[in-house]
């Protein structure tokens, strides 16, 4: 296609590319409403990110492609040599090798860093995205389910009466609340292969710009933490698409506290405060490969609704 012009982003450009990015999403699935002042935050005033990793495509002079790779200093530090791409087109341009152009370039970008790994993730049913992923060499590596829940009626289960629930909305929590929270997710998910621990800095920068309603639900019996629940309503997808939908996202258990019936009291009470919100239909996600948290979801009423793929590419 002639007239394209691939340029680094710079600050003028953040509308352009939000409008873009959400314009591009439309026909996803699930697509991730983007925000001008939460996408800034996330890049240009992100020490993760680079403008000389990212492009914008311009066709007479109107932005029509956006892409780039990100490497986090948090992974560096624990060992993952990675970094994650992701890129967006709009619909009437992608027969035009936009997109396998900028994943050109942003597998380049990461090559010239060093980087060992790129990684690519994106839902099931956006072949547009997926058919070039797969061309230029990369492989499934991490399969998951995106569960649903429209059942109204949630039972409260049985649990020791020394369990105990401590509840915080993100805006307000305390830094000792922080501090907890970081200890149960780190803990609960230091063996899964694609966690990277959380540090107090990276919890601060979401609590400061996440446009999300979130409570943190931990989980403690006698007064030491045994697990922790993340209870999210995106409020700008909801009103953009007239809907009252809730994430269950971080959810977990330390591992010297599993079964004993923490897991299912936590999630059953994070879905409670989501319905409690007026949330009719509530989500979550989990590997395809854990049967034991899939069996759980589905004891509560949820059920296959998508799935997302993580690709790999060896450097």
């Amino acid at each position: 296609m002639a007239n394209l012009e691939y340029l680094h982003p710079t600050p003028e450009d953040i509308e352009d590319i939000v409008n873009l990015i959400n314009t591009s999403n439309r026909d996803d699935p699930m697509w991730d409403i983007q925000n001008p002042e939460v996408f800034r935050k996330s890049t240009f005033e992100d020490d993760d990110w680079k403008a000389e990793g990212h492009w914008l495509v311009l066709h007479e002079g109107n932005s029509i492609g956006y892409g780039g790779a990100r490497i986090s200093k948090r992974q560096l530090a624990h060992g993952r040599n990675e970094g994650w791409i992701g890129l967006w087109v709009l619909q009437d341009y992608r027969e035009e090798g936009i997109q396998q152009e900028l994943l050109r370039r942003s597998v380049g970008y990461l090559r010239g860093r060093g980087v060992e790994r790129a990684k690519v993730w994106d839902l099931r049913g956006t072949e547009w995205r997926i058919s070039i992923i797969e061309e230029l060499g990369f492989k499934e590596i991490w399969h998951e389910y995106i569960m649903v829940n429209k059942v109204p009626d949630i039972q409260s289960p049985e649990h020791s009466e020394y369990l105990e629930f401590e509840h915080f909305l993100l805006e307000d929590s305390t830094d000792q609340q922080l501090t907890e929270y970081m200890y149960a997710l780190n803990s609960a998910f230091s063996e899964d292969e694609l966690f990277t621990p959380r540090t107090m800095k990276s919890l601060e920068k979401w609590k400061d710009s996440t446009m999300d309603m979130e409570r943190i639900t931990l989980a403690k019996l006698d007064g030491e933490v045994a697990g922790e629940c993340l209870s999210t309503i995106e409020l700008e997808y909801n009103n953009e698409h007239n809907v009252n939908t809730g994430w269950i996202g971080a959810f977990g258990v330390l591992k010297e506290y599993r079964r004993r019936g923490i897991g299912k009291a936590l999630l059953v009470n994070g879905m409670k405060w989501l319905q409690a919100q007026g949330m009719d239909t509530l989500y979550l996600c989990v590997a395809v490969k854990n049967p034991k948290a899939l069996n759980l979801y589905k004891s509560v009423g949820f059920e296959t609704e998508q799935e997302g793929i993580t690709y790999c590419l060896e450097l």
